[in-house]
């Protein structure tokens, strides 16, 4: 028989969480990752961050660009209950920015393809310059921002800390890969878009970027304003 301090341990193990280096603990309905104790530059972190099922991309997808008043992404997917130690992952981010990045630059020269179809002075070639361009911009944006709000938040909650003599109960407790990982899915609604500016109507183009943004825009809002 196995001694119950062998068992013990081995319950606990048993839960280590997709996010490695965090402490796992559910108080209510705020939610914390834990893991195994990986290093940044180790190789076993970023497999975790990858190791993630087709179900829960799935789901984070349709939730990503389905727009619903009060949602916040973080709490109500990356931390529910439904879905214990699935916390934030970069395989859907990842693939998501890669997409965005090819649709929009192929979908760029079709379009611009079609708009100067029948010239006779002008001669089709192929623009690749707009891969590198493009990738440079959504990259940017899905990794420099997140940087830039996590920062943000650290230093409003730790001002709040220091001027108030109370507990913050309320305040955001969001963990970097939480808010990168929500950056991440909330370009999703692009890619569609992307596809559709091939149709050579600028005011519908226009329309579809207004919405794309107000559709990214309201998820980030509410999950991080």
């Amino acid at each position: 028989d196995m001694p119950e301090g062998k068992v013990e341990n081995q319950k606990y193990d048993d839960r280590a969480n997709l996010l490695p280096g965090d402490t796992s603990t559910t108080n209510g309905n705020s939610t914390a990752y834990s893991g195994s104790k990986s290093g940044f530059l180790s190789f076993d972190f970023y497999q975790s961050l990858f190791d993630v099922d087709t179900d829960t991309v799935y789901n984070r997808l349709r939730s990503s660009i389905i727009p619903r008043k009060n949602f916040n992404f973080i709490d109500s997917v990356l931390r529910s209950a439904r879905r214990k130690n699935n916390g934030p992952d970069m395989y859907g981010p990842f693939w998501i920015c890669v997409t965005l990045v090819f649709s929009t630059a192929i979908c760029g020269n079709l379009a611009n393809f079609i708009h100067r179809n029948g010239d006779p002075y002008w001669n089709y070639s192929p623009e690749f310059d707009k891969v590198s361009m493009v990738a440079t911009s959504v990259f940017g944006y899905a990794y420099f921002l997140p940087v830039v709000i996590y920062f943000f938040i650290k230093y409003k909650v730790n001002g709040s800390s220091n001027n108030s003599s109370g507990s913050l109960d309320n305040s955001p407790d969001y963990r970097f890969m939480e808010i990168l990982c929500t950056y991440g899915y909330s370009l999703f609604v692009y890619i569609p878009i992307s596809v559709l500016w091939v149709l050579p109507f600028e005011s519908f183009r226009w329309i579809l970027v207004l919405v794309g943004a107000g559709v990214s825009g309201s998820m980030l809002a509410q999950a991080l304003y």
